[in-house]
């Protein structure tokens, strides 16, 4: 008889809101390492139609990073 494998994947704690408000909350899973308020760790069942959803959302994802001496971000004299 063949065993049955879950894979998890680690997500951080705004993807699992976005799954959640997806309705895919029941492939949420959380670890807390020392206590139930400290350093949660949010894992997610590997599901095709999840996988897609998060693939989505961290292409749409806008990320802007600044780099203080940037020399694109100086003015030109």
């Amino acid at each position: 008889m063949k065993e049955k494998v879950m894979v998890l994947i680690k997500i951080t704690k705004d993807e699992a809101e976005y799954l959640r408000k997806q309705r895919m909350g029941y492939l949420i899973h959380i670890s807390s390492a020392t206590h139930k308020g400290k350093a949660k760790r949010y894992y997610m069942t590997e599901d095709k139609k999840a996988m897609r959803t998060l693939q989505n959302y961290r292409k749409n994802k806008v990320v802007y990073t600044y780099y203080r001496n940037d020399p694109r971000e100086r003015k030109r004299k």
